[in-house]
């Protein structure tokens, strides 16, 4: 006869699964099912990487990002493409195959966290687990869970990262390697996790390490000399590509960024403005009320309620102390989620006094995951303290305990369902627009249209993109090549696709052009050039008061002596951004402009009229 106790806990761990790890994955599904899109820019380039991982060309660096300084550098490593690469092929190859892949990922990580809390602190700990991720969840809403951007890729991972810590500083040294695998997980998709897993990791292993060696002095068995060893392994096989990339390439992409942040090229914010956001990230209002009112909140600063420094500072001061009472009350367990906290704590701080340029939300969001860890840790002392003061808690006290528990967690799960009705598809309208341009485009290709040849051809892709800086172009590329082309780009840009993607024009079968708003006149007048594709999703009215915002802003830019910008609006929307400034009736002029859109077409020439 089965064990009942273990029967329970069997269907709290399928109860936990159902509303935090598959939950994600049908709101994937619905959300996404009736809508042809394309991804864009970083997105696009990661599909390229992770469907190149197993071949000839399997990438041995992270994503280029706003890094280095003559040349851009990329984040530290590939892991999340070879992390992804199995469930995309599994499924398709498509783009929704790499979302699913996503979700499936971050499913992962939170059942490993999941199973890591039960066996630390049995149902408390998965429960307390299970409510702090469900408002994490919340918090960063459905595009975080289910996009799969390389800031977004660490998010789950650095939960569990800090879960596998907290039970190595507890007394358990084998989570050791666990804790090293995620933070290199986490720092390979993106940089600002390098310095946000250091400082753990390192507590981490110094309590191994100590600890190994007074049990060697006292006789004593213990496993920590193999989980050290195992960590080191783990490390060493899993950064392995990224060296290798160093040391074919001397000085390669670990020295751009080692040069960049010891040299930047303008000064860090500072440590007052650092401790700043980092009091931000602590507040207890901001991560669990607001949560409920503003789902996404967590990853968006640009939008009203902002979190509190103040909050965060008397969370701060809340925590302080409870971390002296969790010393008083003498639980191992408490002491080292405390400890834990601690470090994490004095490592953001200085993660974030060194952040170069723009403190954009998505450089910290592992700063909320460590103030939710702050959060539980407090909860977690007063919780302990009253324990000792009664006796053993009645069955019926517990049972209410853990039905307000499982309480909070479907309230955030329900909350978080009801915001599909936004599509969870970031850009949505241009990377819908790519969609429908994209299978145009190949259609026309495959009909030998103008100077193509179908998949016979070669293909080099450029583009002049007013709106987006060239995302649906590089978009473009990722598309057709998916779709079985032969693609090539024009070197500047192998700086995003690798060098292998370089085409030189003589060896290019014709030229796949994407161009949008003023530039597709401009293609459309090149000898040879026959239009693949159009797509323009504004209504008559939009398109008229396009226009007239148009005039709008280019005539308030020659009132400010910028004739110049005011000439290239047309063709680059950006160039009065900063200009037309905010607040005002030009600068609202502009931001309906880019909301409003322009039309986009794709164009294929003989490479004979570009000589």
């Amino acid at each position: 006869m089965p064990d009942p106790k273990a029967v329970v806990e069997r269907w709290w761990l399928f109860a936990f699964a159902l509303i935090l790890l598959v939950l994600p994955l049908g709101v994937v599904l619905w959300s996404v099912r009736s809508f042809e899109w394309g991804s864009l820019f970083d997105l696009a380039l990661i599909e390229v990487k992770v469907r190149e991982v197993g071949t000839a060309h399997t990438p041995l660096l992270g994503v280029t990002g706003r890094l280095g300084h003559d040349h851009l550098a990329s984040h530290p490593g590939p892991l999340a493409f070879y992390s992804l690469a199995p469930a995309y092929r599994l499924f398709g190859g498509s783009i929704l195959a790499l979302r699913l892949s996503f979700v499936l990922l971050t499913a992962v990580a939170l059942a490993i966290a999941l199973l890591a809390a039960r066996r630390m602190a049995g149902r408390t700990g998965l429960l307390a687990l299970g409510i702090s991720v469900a408002l994490l969840h919340l918090g960063f809403g459905l595009s975080v869970l289910t996009q799969f951007w390389n800031p977004h890729i660490p998010v789950p991972w650095f939960v569990t990262f800090l879960v596998a810590v907290w039970a190595t500083v507890a007394g358990r040294p084998l989570y050791l390697p666990l804790a090293a695998g995620c933070a290199s997980l986490c720092a390979q998709a993106h940089v600002s996790y390098l310095a946000a897993c250091a400082g753990p990791l390192g507590l981490a292993a110094l309590v191994v390490l100590i600890s190994s060696l007074r049990s060697r002095r006292e006789a004593l068995p213990t496993s920590g000399p193999r989980a050290l060893a195992l960590a080191v392994i783990v490390i060493g096989i899993l950064w392995a590509p990224p060296f290798l990339e160093e040391w074919r390439h001397a000085p390669g992409n670990l020295a751009k960024l080692t040069r960049y942040f010891l040299h930047p090229p303008t000064a860090p914010v500072g440590v007052y403005h650092g401790s700043h956001l980092v009091l931000r990230h602590l507040d207890p209002v901001h991560l669990v009320v607001t949560a409920f009112s503003e789902p996404g909140a967590l990853a968006s600063f640009l939008n009203p309620p902002f979190p509190s420094a103040s909050l965060g500072g008397a969370s701060a001061a809340t925590w302080l102390v409870a971390a002296a009472a969790a010393h008083w009350l003498r639980s191992r367990q408490l002491l080292a989620l405390h400890a834990v906290v601690a470090v994490s704590l004095v490592t953001a701080l200085a993660a974030t006094s060194r952040i170069i340029g723009g403190a954009y939300p998505y450089l910290i969001y592992w700063c909320w995951m460590v103030g939710m860890a702050a959060l539980v840790a407090t909860l977690a002392t007063v919780g302990v303290a009253l324990g000792r003061r009664r006796t053993e808690p009645s069955k019926r006290a517990r049972t209410a305990a853990e039905v307000a528990g499982l309480a909070v967690i479907a309230a955030a799960c329900i909350r978080l369902v009801s915001t599909m009705d936004a599509p969870v598809i970031a850009d949505f309208g241009p990377a819908t627009q790519l969609g429908s341009l994209a299978r145009q485009t190949a259609a026309a290709l495959l009909r030998n249209a103008g100077a193509s040849t179908g998949r016979e051809g070669r293909y080099l892709v450029t583009w002049s993109d007013a709106l987006h800086g060239g995302g649906q172009g590089i978009g473009l590329a990722n598309e057709l090549t998916r779709r079985g082309f032969a693609v090539g780009v024009t070197e500047p840009n192998t700086i995003l696709f690798g060098k292998h993607w370089g085409l030189e024009e003589q060896n290019a079968t014709a030229r796949v052009h994407f161009a949008n708003a003023a530039w597709i006149h401009e293609t459309s007048m090149k000898p040879g050039a026959v239009q693949l594709a159009y797509v323009d999703r504004r209504t008559p009215a939009e398109r008229r008061e396009y226009l007239e915002l148009q005039a709008l802003v280019q005539a308030a830019l020659r009132k400010k002596g910028r004739s110049d910008a005011a000439e290239r609006l047309p063709f680059d929307l950006r160039a009065g951004g900063d200009l037309v400034g905010y607040g005002t009736k030009e600068g609202n002029a502009f931001r309906r402009m880019m909301r409003i859109g322009v039309p986009a077409a794709v164009f294929v020439e003989p490479i004979a009229a570009k000589k």
